[in-house]
Formats: C-alpha cells, sequence, structure tokens
C-alpha cells in the first residue's frame, strides 16, 4: 500500500507518523514498511539492480519490521551500515532520514498470516535485535542487512521462510550500478555474489503484495 509523502513539511509530516498505529490504515507489530531515498549512490545502486532484476516501476531501497508497544507508540526494526540492526522509534527514525525518504509503502499482513508475522517479529526481538551489518549480503552469515530480516518470517506449521530467498543480481555489466557494486565488494576482496540467494526490498514487496498483505 502506497503512502505517498510529497508535499508535506516536515513539521506536520513528523506529527503525521508518530500518529502511525492511528492512521484509517493502521500498521500492527510485525507489519513491513518500505522506503524510497532520494537519490544517492548506494540508494540507487540497490533500485537500479531490483529494478532491472524484477522489471518494476517501484523505488525501494530500504525496509523494516514496525513493533508496537504497549502505549502504541510506533518503532522500527531495521538494519543498515552505520547502526547494525536497531529498533528505534518511528517518530525518531522519521527525524533522523528526512529529507532524504521520498515515498513509503506499507505492508500489512493478512489475518490468515498475522500471527507467523507476530512469531516473526518475536523471533526477530530476541535474536536479531544488535546482530552486526551484513556488508557481504551472504545468507548464510551471522549479520543482517534490512531485507535479510524476513529470515525469522516463517510458515508456523511448514517452518519454511514465508519469502525465501532468491537469487541475486547486481546490474548489468559496465552499467553505473554494476561499477558502486563492484567496488563495495573488493572493499572486502570478496567476488560480487552474483546467483547467491537473498532478498531486497523490493523482492520482499513484491511477493507479499501478491500473497501475503491486504
Amino acid at each position: 500500500m502506497f503512502l505517498s509523502l510529497r508535499n508535506i513539511v516536515g513539521f506536520l509530516f513528523i506529527v503525521f507518523v508518530g500518529q502511525i498505529n492511528a492512521w484509517t490504515i493502521p500498521l500492527k507489530s510485525g507489519d513491513l514498511i518500505f522506503f524510497d531515498y532520494a537519490k544517492d549512490g548506494s540508494a540507487d545502486a540497490i533500485v537500479e539492480v531490483t529494478q532491472q532484476q524484477f522489471s518494476s516501476e517501484y523505488r525501494m531501497s530500504h525496509m523494516g519490521v514496525i513493533e508496537i508497544d504497549a502505549q502504541g507508540k510506533p518503532y522500527i526494526i531495521d538494519s543498515s551500515f552505520l547502526t547494525g540492526v536497531r529498533r528505534i522509534s518511528l517518530d525518531e527514525f522519521m527525524v533522523q532520514s528526512l529529507p532524504a525518504i521520498r515515498q513509503i509503502w506499507a505492508g500489512q499482513w493478512r489475518p490468515e498470516w498475522r500471527l507467523a508475522a507476530q512469531r516473526g517479529l518475536e523471533g526477530l526481538v530476541y535474536g536479531g535485535l544488535g546482530a552486526k551489518y551484513d556488508r557481504a549480503y551472504d545468507w548464510e552469515s551471522d549479520g543482517y542487512y534490512c531485507s535479510k530480516l524476513l529470515k525469522f518470517f516463517r510458515d508456523i506449521d511448514t517452518g519454511e521462510f514465508l519469502i525465501p530467498p532468491i537469487p541475486m543480481n547486481f546490474g548489468r555489466s559496465g552499467s553505473r550500478a554494476r561499477r558502486l557494486w563492484d567496488q563495495h565488494f573488493r572493499s572486502m576482496n570478496l567476488p560480487i555474489p552474483d546467483g547467491k540467494p537473498g532478498l531486497s526490498p523490493l523482492s520482499v514487496y513484491l511477493v507479499g503484495k501478491a500473497k501475503y498483505f491486504l
């Protein structure tokens, strides 16, 4: 579900997001939130390769998991290069992120998947908070990038991932995005992990939209 942020001044926007749990489209604990950041190198590299991979018009470069506390205050659990996996109030997150965030999409779980989402959030809180950021985008490592947090979200009956990893793609040869990713992995003396399992914000959103979200 798309939530437009265009033409909303900073103060009103902060108040608006501060009442996210009281929207006519209320988010609940375990719901997902997706962001389009205004252009910068890393965000553009993520957007370009995932738009190519999925032939999609959506621009998504970051995501997080919503947690609503007992007082109704919304938090986001996400992972970034600077912070690793953290929990931060949604108000504070938006203050820190403005004016870079351009658009937001919400992923609200359908009722039949709500319990699985809540269990996923619980697993993330107890098993993921404080973990390091996964710069290598290695599905089997003990770190997490933002969309890899979906590893905690599993089918209650089968134990399978709700949104399983797919082969990753890091852009066409010679493209600007490919050059940026090449620099990123060279800095760690690693090859680009084309074809290795992983998730992106866009892949999570598209699968969720087709199968799991309202």
